[in-house]
């Protein structure tokens, strides 16, 4: 994964710098506590890219399994100023069997609080307050291509709305999630790293009345700088006070972390999607 692999010193130097270019990107904290995470050693034995771009006429990459037709798939969106390739090589490391991993890249647009500098992003954001106005037409635009991927993996590929996740990082985990909770199909589940609950005063209202239940789990460092803590506590909250009591929500801390993943945290997501994708006997 290249956003893994970037050094602490040199990421924070550019974060400094331009705010969110590289900060709400995934990367490892190097340090002595923390392991390193490599990936891409074994990506020629699990996965073949193919088709190109998202697999629906957008831009991003696509990881089909080597050995028959996929009968789940997951998709998983970057952080800001990242692309698909920032996720590519974690992708083999998932070991998700009978599963299409759809990465899309978002759009290059110029984004305010890296005072307008253009960067592949879902929607622009304003201010890392948690009260920030938000784009909210930059985030419905980015919903709607992600849930045009989801419908085709239905119609066109057959596979099962409960055989569909969805997923990501920082803001792609936040549009993920209201591509989840938007959905008129009952979706497998999400799961969401350093990640929050956008347009929160009117999602609840957006969520289909046949939604009963669902899976949501979300891992969040107790260190973020970037994505507050508390804001991804607050997420749950939310999420656990609204949804219909069908729907699982989880939360794990993850002591010590600031904006990033480390290898616990993959691990643990790493079972969570193996458990959701397992093909049934």
């Amino acid at each position: 994964m290249v956003a893994f692999l970037l050094q602490e010193a040199g990421v924070r130097c550019t974060e400094r710098r331009i705010g969110l270019v590289a900060l709400c990107r995934a990367r490892l904290l190097a340090s002595k506590e923390r392991r390193t995470l490599s990936f891409g050693c074994r990506l020629r034995f699990l996965t073949s890219t193919m088709p190109r771009g998202d697999a629906h006429g957008g831009a991003g990459k696509t990881f089909e399994p080597l050995r028959g037709k996929h009968t789940a798939t997951l998709v998983w969106l970057h952080g800001l100023g990242d692309t698909a390739d920032g996720w590519s090589s974690a992708v083999p490391e998932l070991r998700l069997s009978s599963t299409r991993v759809i990465l899309p890249t978002a759009d290059t647009v110029p984004v305010t609080l890296n005072f307008g500098t253009r960067m592949p992003a879902w929607a622009d954001i304003y201010s890392l307050s948690e009260n920030a106005r938000e784009d909210r037409e930059g985030i419905l635009r980015s919903v709607s291509r992600i849930l045009k991927i989801v419908e085709e993996e239905c119609t066109n590929e057959g596979v099962r709305p409960e055989r569909i996740f969805l997923g990501g990082f920082s803001q792609g985990g936040a549009i993920a999630l209201q591509a989840y909770l938007r959905s008129e199909r009952d979706l497998g589940g999400f799961a969401g790293l350093s990640t929050w609950l956008a347009l929160r005063n009117e999602v609840f209202a957006a969520v289909p009345k046949s939604r009963r239940k669902g899976r949501i789990a979300l891992w969040h460092g107790d260190q973020d700088e970037i994505v507050n803590y508390h804001w991804g506590v607050h997420s749950a909250e939310l999420l656990r006070q609204n949804l219909a009591p069908g729907f699982e929500v989880s939360f794990r801390t993850v002591q010590g972390l600031g904006h990033a993943v480390d290898r616990e945290e993959f691990a643990e997501l790493r079972k969570t999607l193996q458990e959701w994708t397992r093909v049934e006997q």
